[in-house]
């Protein structure tokens, strides 16, 4: 949960930055040539969900459906990410057996594996913030295991909750990314996130196709993600990342960053508090090269970034946060 949003521009130059952006993939499209095609690649994204009981029949109903469709053989996705604040602490008071509950209640009803990040309100906002992520780790980061997936997964030695895998020459990497929107460059886990991120990016930017990013929030820049761009943009590949934390879905090209247009391969999309959207679904297309720019279909339902990235909000209502609030 944040008050502070972790992008700031107003509608005005956000609005002009989507028609400009938008625009790009019709003018100046500039595909990279690829000689590998992959079958499909698809997974489900979430965030800030459950907040409280209510919440919780909320997430069962959603996962039923995705288990539902899995079963069916209509869905092939391969996970669910959830990017963070797994409770609100100020009612759970961040208790050894919420965690508990909630990874219960997560293994008994996903078909598929849970790759997860902290929000703030799993241990930045508790009383005890060591003892809060111990039991973050503890319960719900081995929400992967004795899944296909695990042991395609890498952990950071020093901070175990960042993590790393590569799957149909894609990217993706998980990051402890907490709201601050004045980082410090001295922060030790915005520190860790950068070294982190940067070493996956060594390992492997020179090999894949695109980069997916997890985190609860996406401040950071003057710190984790500085020179990330250019990084992006010399491998001339996109790069995505999904958070949380605003409770409102949001789709900010540029990386959010109005003012610089030299982050124009770089994107952010904020998912929906989960009690007021459904989890969004994201299919990397394996037939397809890069593109840049994007472009929005079914009346702003699906996004397809970079040519090949399609991000389906399935429905997801945007309401404000106030009415939402005020719902549950």
């Amino acid at each position: 949960v944040s008050k502070n949003s972790s992008h700031s521009m107003d509608s005005n130059s956000y609005s002009a930055l989507r028609t400009a952006t938008s625009l790009t993939i019709k003018q100046t499209s500039s595909p990279t040539s690829s000689s590998r095609k992959f079958p499909d690649l698809s997974f489900y994204v979430m965030g800030d969900i459950p907040y409280n009981f209510k919440e919780e029949k909320i997430l069962v109903n959603q996962l039923q459906e995705i288990s539902g469709l899995f079963r069916s053989g209509k869905d092939e996705s391969i996970f669910i990410a959830h990017v963070g604040d797994f409770m609100k602490s100020s009612t759970t008071h961040c208790r050894e057996s919420q965690y508990q509950r909630v990874s219960r209640l997560l293994r008994a009803n996903s078909p598929l594996p849970i790759l997860t990040v902290p929000g703030n309100d799993d241990y930045v906002n508790c009383e005890d913030s060591e003892k809060a992520l111990k039991n973050f780790k503890r319960y719900l980061l081995p929400l992967d295991k004795g899944t296909r997936l695990h042991p395609k997964i890498v952990r950071d030695d020093y901070r175990e909750e960042n993590f790393a895998f590569v799957h149909s020459e894609v990217l993706f990497i998980g990051l402890n990314m907490m709201p601050d929107p004045r980082p410090s460059p001295e922060d030790p886990v915005f520190l860790d996130d950068k070294r982190w991120l940067n070493d996956q990016l060594d390992l492997h930017l020179n090999h894949v196709r695109a980069v997916i990013l997890f985190g609860h929030s996406a401040n950071g820049k003057s710190v984790v993600f500085k020179k990330l761009n250019e990084r992006i943009n010399q491998a001339n590949i996109p790069l995505v990342m999904f958070q949380g934390d605003e409770h409102t879905y949001d789709f900010l090209p540029n990386f959010g960053y109005a003012e610089h247009k030299d982050w124009r391969n770089l994107w952010r999309v904020v998912v929906a508090q989960g009690a007021i959207a459904p989890p969004v679904k994201v299919t990397i297309l394996g037939d397809k090269d890069f593109s840049h720019g994007w472009r929005e279909d079914d009346n702003g339902n699906i996004t397809t970034i970079g040519g090949f990235i399609k991000v389906d909000r399935r429905g997801g209502a945007n309401k404000s946060v106030a009415l939402a609030d005020k719902e549950r």
